[in-house]
Order: structure tokens, then sequence, then C-alpha cells
């Protein structure tokens, strides 16, 4: 009978200590408790500063022009293609930055009341750059081939070099009370800068280029770009709108024929741009 009330004392005392163990945690508490707040993800840069890389980005489009049309007798599925041509040389996509550098997300799911949102907010480094590969039209081989992809490309564009950084992107799920899927926010010093931009003509008894050195994209009579942008996916696509305004766009070294200073037309200012909004869609 002793022994079955130690044992009765010892569960009690047990049973007690686990009540207390499961009072409520304050803020202070709950603020040393991993997770409590949600989510950091960090995408750190590897030692030369890339973020992320990819040999090619590929986009189908499986039907080609759809019915013969503009000079094409049987279409048939073709390719965009950024990055590396299918045997492999050439440069890839990429997003840089500096060493020690990370795209910061932070993940966290609310109730906002009765309309429940998962947030997702994403931020990116103060000096960011893009580089798109050469951009390729091509053959489709289909995104299940077990080879190359694509086919007997033919380059359209040169690497493009895309200066950025200190963009935010929040993108809220479920419900959306910023007004949009995607808000883009933030701004880039001295504007976004694209380099090197040049379109080659590959059709019969042509072969020139069109060459720009660089385009700078500002806030109209400012010195920075604000980059608010809302996305939406709508039932006509997805809806692209810029919230920040009007743009001033200059362009540099504007070359045609040949990329060299015997073919330069000059400088290009195109200022107060209203920036269209823009719908992408299938068809």
């Amino acid at each position: 009978m002793k022994t079955l009330t130690k044992l009765a004392l010892v569960s009690a005392m047990a049973i007690s200590s686990s009540a207390f163990a499961l009072e409520s945690l304050d803020d202070s508490t709950l603020s040393q408790t991993t997770g409590q707040d949600g989510i950091t993800i960090k995408l750190d840069a590897q030692a030369d500063g890339t973020i992320f890389g990819a040999d090619n980005i590929v986009v189908h489009d499986n039907d080609g022009v759809g019915t013969a049309s503009y000079g094409i007798a049987t279409p048939s599925a073709g390719a965009i293609v950024l990055g590396k041509k299918s045997d492999g040389t050439g440069t890839g996509f990429s997003i840089k930055g500096a060493t020690g550098d990370a795209v910061v997300i932070k993940v966290d799911a609310d109730a906002n009341g009765t309309s429940p949102v998962l947030n997702v907010n994403i931020g990116l480094p103060t000096a960011l750059t893009v580089n798109t590969g050469d951009i390729y039209v091509a053959k489709s081989n289909g995104v299940g081939a077990t080879g190359a992809q694509f086919a007997n490309e033919a380059k359209i564009l040169n690497n493009i070099t895309v200066s950025l950084g200190g963009a935010q992107m929040n993108v809220q799920l479920g419900n959306a009370p910023q007004g949009a899927m995607i808000a883009l926010g933030g701004s880039v010093a001295g504007g976004v800068n694209i380099a090197n931009l040049e379109l080659q003509d590959n059709s019969t008894g042509a072969g020139g280029v069109i060459h720009l050195g660089n385009i700078n994209i500002r806030d109209k009579g400012a010195a920075n770009l604000s980059l608010g942008t809302n996305i939406k996916a709508t039932t006509d696509g997805l809806s692209i709108v810029r919230t920040a305004g009007d743009v001033d766009v200059r362009l540099t070294a504007v070359q045609l024929g040949t990329a060299n200073a015997a073919h330069q037309v000059g400088d290009i200012a195109i200022l107060g741009m209203k920036v269209p909004n823009m719908t992408i869609s299938g068809h």
C-alpha cells in the first residue's frame, strides 16, 4: 500500500510539473523560440558572388505560330533560349551580387481578421547584376527531351547585363490585402542600367546589328528608379501595372549596322515616358 502511495505521489508531482510547463509564454519568452515569428530563408552568394545560375532558361512554344502564316509554311514547336548554345558553349544565365551578399526571404502566415494571408517578402542586395546569356530562337525538342531541349538555334541578342539592386518584392497568397499578388517596392540607386544590348538581323542579305551601349531608366526628373509595381494573375493573363509614375529613358552609343563608332547615331533621351499597363497571356 505504501508503494502505491509513493507511486501516486511521484505521479502527482510529474503531472504538476507538466502543468507548469504548459503555462502560456509571454512575448519576451516567445522571442527566444526559434520560428515563432515566421521563417527566414537566406540565399547566400557563392565565392564569386553568384546567387543563382543556370546553363539555360528555355521557354517552349509548343505549336509555333499555330497556322501557316508570316511566310511559315509548316508551323512547328519552337523555343526561346537564354544562356548557352545547345553544344554547351557560351555564357549561362546568372544573378550575381558581391561576396557575402544574400537574398533574404521572410515567410509569415497572418490571420488578417477573417481573410488569412501567406506573406512572402523577398529582399535583394543593394548591388545586383543579371546576365541573361545570349538569347536565341530555336527548334524545340520538348521539355522532356533526354538530350538537348533545343536545336538549330539562331542568336537574336547577345548577353545583356542588367544592373539593379535594393528591390523589395512582397508576395501575398490566399488573400492579398496589399491589393496585388506581387508588389514590387524599393528603389535602385542611379536607376536600372542595361548594358550591351545588340539585336542581330539574320535575314537574307542582312547580317547587321542594332547596338545600344547602355540603357538607363530612372524616375522622371530624378536620380533613382522607384520600383513600385503591382502584379496580378487575372483571368485574362498576368497583369503588370507600374504604380511609381513616369520614367526617363536614356540610350547611349546607339549604333546601326555594326557595333563600332563609324556607325554611331548618337545618344537618345525619352523623358517623362508613361509606362503602359501590361497583360501577358498565352495564345
